[in-house]
């Protein structure tokens, strides 16, 4: 058989084993109950995530991160020039795991927070001439070889050379975010790219409208090419209240659209949802 050719006679055990009773498709809790509805995470898939600088979409995305190696024993590889130097993203990531600003943590903490963080996460920092994506890319296959992940984060997308010569914007964007989604799904890796808007609006209040997938450089073809789009926003910046605005989901079983409220912790850097009376983490899960 061609390998570029499927044919649907050779893949009826697999037809056969999803439709059997009972069957779920692998999707990941992001640790949040309420976000569970709406969104829980496949691998081999793409997330696109935007939202107005200092609202939180980094923050949440490490937060998502830990409780996700946390739970899974995920791991995770960064491309985040939006965390350097690398040792601030390990106080950050530490900070969530041990629930205390760092000026407060034991020896001992120290001891685990710094354990921890380095048998679940993993940094890339390449120099200035090799951040093109495809090199990107071939280095968290590099990474993979050596240290196997589940998922990786580039944060923000405008921090990658985009070399797109005479293509329009949407053109280009088509292309590169199609060679990530078939990244996702060749290595079953979870993707999380994120973005920033390229506009805002405000609302009749003069606070800042969420933006939207649509909202980014290259328009349409974001949402188009995400398998999961969302926004991290905050109503009133002067608030600890945190929404995050699930726009798009590929399919039905990842989740559905809608709108989840978080409170966010500015000592540990953690965020909670109305199941939860503190600031608590995950606990583990077996048999995934």
């Amino acid at each position: 058989m061609h390998q570029s050719i499927l044919y649907a006679k050779d893949l009826k055990a697999d037809f056969m084993e999803l439709c059997k009773e009972g069957k779920q498709r692998d999707v990941y809790s992001m640790g949040f109950l309420a976000m569970d509805d709406h969104m829980k995470l496949a691998t081999g898939y793409l997330s696109i995530a935007t939202g107005i600088p200092s609202m939180g979409k980094s923050e949440f995305a490490d937060a998502v991160a830990v409780n996700m190696a946390i739970m899974y024993d995920w791991r995770w590889c960064f491309f985040s020039p939006e965390n350097y130097p690398v040792a601030e993203h390990m106080g950050k990531l530490a900070e969530k795991y041990i629930g205390k600003r760092l000026d407060q943590f034991s020896k001992r903490d120290k001891d685990n927070a710094a354990d921890w963080i380095q048998e679940h996460f993993v940094w890339l920092y390449p120099p200035e001439d090799e951040l093109h994506l495809t090199k990107i890319l071939n280095l968290i296959v590099e990474v993979h070889s050596e240290f196997p992940i589940n998922a990786f984060i580039l944060d923000p997308w405008n921090e990658i050379t985009h070399e797109q010569g005479s293509k329009r914007d949407d053109q280009y964007l088509s292309i590169a975010l199609r060679q990530l989604r078939r990244f996702c799904r060749d290595y079953n890796f979870h993707g999380m790219v994120i973005a920033h808007p390229n506009r805002t609006e405000k609302d009749a209040s003069g606070g800042y409208k969420p933006p939207t997938l649509y909202d980014l450089n290259g328009g349409a073809m974001w949402r188009n090419k995400a398998d999961y789009g969302w926004c991290v926003h905050r109503p009133d910046i002067h608030s600890n209240q945190v929404e995050i605005h699930i726009g798009k989901v590929k399919f039905k079983w990842m989740g559905k659209p809608g709108v989840v409220s978080l409170q966010y912790d500015i000592f540990s850097g953690r965020f909670k949802d109305r199941f939860t009376d503190g600031y608590e983490l995950p606990l583990p899960i077996t048999g995934m």
